[in-house]
Parts: structure tokens; C-alpha cells; sequence
């Protein structure tokens, strides 16, 4: 029995057992690269794209393709426009559609990577040759993990009479800010921040509760209270706080200053290198050219959060009436809760990466890996990687700025801005929108309306 990619270990009712992945026959892959009223186009890398028309066209072409891994690269909410909905059957897991059905037929999502096969081509023929089968986006972000084991995993958390602390322990990334007005920054984050964390150093293959003592690896549920300077562990405005934390996080909490009481305590043991090998692969992947990169940069960064699956998250199942009127069924899925402290410890290792390098040197604003420092900071942290330069920069909240970069001075125009903020335009980035898109703006101005003057 599988979930997620990972087989149920025999071992214990509690463990998860992941098997190394042996090569896999091939099959070729083929794209659906348009699609309107009446027509769809697939394509694939043995000759030139075929246009089929009508719902018996359409229909046709997507059977002649069943021995290829078909994906779209149009959102696959659109297919069913296409001709007669009823023969379309769309997942959904969360916001995000996974997978169409037509038939027995599986059509996987693959949005935003461009329309055209060909830049995608150097990513699959590097999965061929690694012997992974073309499949799911989740499904190969697993397999390029398992294709990299040497031997079986068995990893397990024992849970207590209070139940698993993996899903406690893992909490959002830090997203937070100094509202103010700014002159000379720039927006750099951590390179691979989680393919990095993973591979560090080894993390443990069980999870048992333990005395009230400090661990070498584990999760405690603690008492954090103060710290130096402007930042520390805990949330900005927050003095005080008693939540799941990591050890890595208590123990860099104590040395800045925090006052930290255990309250109680799970012990990590049977660490094992699990992610050095991936993470070799990984890098090499990630330097394919193009959307090529792109994609492998998304999928082995997807790897540290699909070891958790959030049971509050939900899937569904979209069938349609022959006028389009959809039908959407929620859906069981597994959930894995033995393995989610992974997750955790892997993201409180971000975390003090984050504090200790950027933080506490002079952020003004954090998201997850990435922070906003004054320049002269900026010029120090030689293992980040300099995203935007910044010459002035408004933040009302950590959920909406806005900012004018210094390309201008950069590529020698004689100004400050690019073409997204000359004059009286600004770069905006606010939460839950799309950088410099209409919506963010809009965002900014009605977050404006409702924050107190601090300019």
C-alpha cells in the first residue's frame, strides 16, 4: 500500500518505508500544447504537433496517445471548454488542479513552463536516463528522491497520548516586517534553502518522546520568552510564546539571549544521511537550461514538504453536465502523520539560517528564506544570493510593500527604475498576489487605507 509515494512499512504500525526506486521501463512523453473551443494540440518529441477538432477528434487523439505520459501545459480548467465536457474528469488538490481525465486516460498538470515541449526536453531526457517513469509532478519529486537511496527507510514518529507533534511542530515560515520608509536596501535569499537544510547534516529516523531534557535533535514543547536585539526567534511584537519548537531553534533562541523552559520533550533518534546523494542530483538538475531548471528547481524544492500532508487540505473530484454545470465530489486521501516531523525539523533548520544570517543583522522584512537588508548588510552575506536592488522602499506591513529598484543606475540610464517603476510607478509585492501584477497593486492601495502612517 503506497501514500504519498512511500510504501507502509511492515516494520511497526507507526513506521513509513521508503524502497530504493529501481529503473523503470520507458515510455514517451507527450504535451498538450493548445487548446480552444473545438481543438486541442498535442505534441511530443518523435514528430510534429497533430490538431484534433470535435469532441470525436479530440476524444481520438487523447486514446492515441494512452502509452505516452501526456501532460498539458495549458491549465487544465480549460480542457473541458474544449468540446463536450462530460468526457473530462479534473482533480484538485487544494487550489491547485493536479490532473484531467478522459477515460481511463491520465492528463497531468504541468502550468507554467511555457507552451513549447522542446525547452522541457533536456528535464526528460535526464529522467530517462536516470531510469525514472514520466508521471505526476508529485510522483516524480518522490521518485528523484528514492531513485537516490542506497538501501531502505524506515522512518517513524511514536506517538504520544497527546498524538503526532510533527503537525504542531511545523509552522509557517516567517513572514515579517519593520513598516518605515527605506533607502538603499536589497532583497537577497538563501540558495536551495530547504534542498540545503536537508542535506546538512543527517536527520533522525524516529521520533520518540523523552525525558524533560535538552536533545541533540528532536522537538520540545517549550516556553520561549525575550531575546537581543530588534529580532529574535520569536515573532516580531511577541515577547513570549509556548508552541512546538525544534531543538536547533531552542538551542539558537538560548544563545541570543532567550529565556527557554521545557515543557516537553520529543527525542530524535537513528540519524541517517537521507538527502546527501538527492541533493547531488538535485544541483545538477537544477542547472538544466531554461524551464528545463525551472522545473527541477520547483520539484526538488517540493521534496521536504511532501513528507507531510495536511489532512485539512482538500481533494476533489470535478465531473460536468453535458451544458458544463460542474459536480465536484471531496475525496479520501491518505495521510502520513509518522513522517511530517521531517518536515519540521527541516524547516526549523531554514529558520535559524534565516535569523542568525539576516535577521539579526538589520532586516527589515522576511519571507520564509529570503529577507530585505540595508545594502551595506547585503554586501556580507556572501552565501545569499542578491535578488533585487533596492534605492527606496515604503513597507506598510509584512503583508504589502512597495519599492523602486536601482536598475536604472545599474544599467547606466541616468535614473533610478526600470519600466515597472518610473515615474510614478512602484514595484509592489503583497501577500497572496503575484509580484507587479494589477491585483497586487490594488492590494497595496486598500492595505494603505487600513494601516496607521509610519512614513
Amino acid at each position: 500500500m503506497t501514500r504519498g509515494g512511500f510504501s507502509l512499512s511492515c516494520e511497526t504500525s507507526h513506521a513509513m518505508k521508503a524502497d530504493p526506486l529501481r529503473a523503470m521501463d520507458y515510455r514517451p512523453a507527450a504535451f498538450i500544447t493548445a487548446a480552444g473551443r473545438s481543438y486541442l494540440t498535442i505534441a511530443t518529441y518523435e514528430g510534429p504537433p497533430e490538431t484534433y477538432s470535435g469532441t470525436m477528434g479530440i476524444a481520438s487523439g487523447i486514446l492515441r496517445h494512452s502509452e505516452y505520459a501526456l501532460y498539458s501545459l495549458v491549465p487544465l480548467y480549460l480542457l473541458p471548454d474544449t468540446t463536450d465536457p462530460t468526457i473530462w474528469t479534473l482533480y484538485r488538490y487544494g487550489k491547485t488542479w493536479t490532473r484531467a481525465e478522459v477515460g481511463k486516460v491520465p492528463i497531468y498538470g504541468l502550468v507554467g513552463y511555457g507552451l513549447d515541449p522542446w525547452q522541457l526536453e533536456p528535464f526528460f531526457a535526464a529522467l530517462a536516463s536516470l531510469g525514472i517513469r514520466y508521471r505526476s509532478q508529485s510522483r516524480l519529486t518522490a521518485d528523484l528522491w528514492l531513485r537516490t537511496l542506497r538501501g531502505s527507510v524506515s522512518v517513524a514518529e511514536s506517538p504520544s497520548p497527546w498524538g503526532y507533534v510533527g503537525r504542531p511542530a511545523l509552522r509557517p515560515g516567517r513572514r515579517e516586517a519593520v513598516p518605515g520608509t527605506y533607502r538603499g536596501a536589497v532583497l537577497m535569499d538563501i540558495p536551495q534553502a530547504f534542498p540545503t537544510a536537508m542535506a546538512s547534516r543527517p536527520l533522525p529516523t524516529r521520533l520518540i518522546q523523552s525525558d524533560l531534557w535538552w536533545q541533540e535533535s528532536g522537538i520540545a514543547l517549550a516556553k520561549v520568552k525575550g531575546g537581543r536585539g530588534d529580532w529574535t526567534m520569536l515573532p516580531r511584537g511577541v515577547d513570549s510564546d509556548t508552541v512546538y519548537w525544534t531543538f536547533d531553534e531552542l538551542r539558537t533562541a538560548l544563545a541570543y539571549g532567550a529565556d527557554v523552559k521545557l515543557l516537553q520533550v520529543w527525542k530524535g533518534e537513528c540519524e541517517q544521511d537521507l538527502f546527501s546523494a538527492w541533493y547531488d542530483l538535485a544541483g545538477e538538475l537544477r542547472g538544466l537550461p531554461g524551464q528545463s531548471g525551472r522545473l527541477a528547481k520547483a520539484l526538488t524544492n517540493r521534496l521536504w514538504g511532501s513528507f507531510t500532508h495536511d489532512s485539512r487540505v482538500k481533494y476533489s473530484r470535478t465531473t460536468f453536465a453535458s451544458d458544463g454545470t460542474p459536480f465536484i465530489e471531496y475525496l479520501k486521501r491518505g495521510h502520513s502523520p509518522e513522517m511530517t516531523y521531517l518536515s519540521a525539523l527541516i524547516q526549523g533548520r531554514v529558520n535559524v539560517r534565516l535569523y542568525e544570517e539576516g535577521l539579526r543583522l538589520g532586516a527589515v522584512f522576511c519571507e520564509t528564506d529570503s529577507a530585505i537588508v540595508p545594502l551595506q548588510v547585503g554586501s556580507g552575506l556572501s552565501s545569499w544570493r542578491r535578488q533585487t536592488e533596492i534605492a527606496d522602499l515604503e513597507i506598510l506591513s509584512d503583508r504589502a510593500l512597495r519599492y523602486k529598484c536601482m536598475l536604472g543606475v545599474r544599467a547606466h540610464y541616468g535614473t533610478d527604475g526600470c519600466s515597472f517603476c518610473a515615474g510614478e510607478r512602484w514595484h509592489t509585492k503583497t501577500q497572496g498576489c503575484l509580484d507587479d501584477s494589477v491585483e497586487s497593486e490594488l492590494q497595496y492601495r486598500k492595505e494603505r487605507q487600513h494601516v496607521a502612517p509610519v512614513f
